[in-house]
């Protein structure tokens, strides 16, 4: 290969490779985080209780909400319609 075409060829995978690290240094972090439990310390005692009285043949199945496993951070409405 001709060396223009290796140094052209050089230099531009170097914008590409810095073009995405800034990119991803830019990148936006999501209003979102994992909460702890799904249910809580008495909803755990109160489940424990009814697996052992309800009969095997019965599923018992708590109810999650989207809340319950996602938390936002506050102010983010705000943000979002700016």
């Amino acid at each position: 290969m001709n060396s223009d075409v290796m140094i052209y060829l050089g230099l531009g995978l170097f914008i590409i490779f810095v073009a995405i690290i800034l990119r991803l240094l830019r990148r936006e972090k999501f209003p979102y985080g994992k909460v702890d439990s799904i249910v809580t310390n008495t909803e755990k005692v109160f489940l424990k209780i009814l697996l052992d009285v309800v009969p095997d043949d019965f599923y018992i199945l708590t109810k999650v909400r989207l809340a319950d496993i996602v938390k936002v951070q506050r102010n983010t409405l705000d943000t979002l319609i700016g």
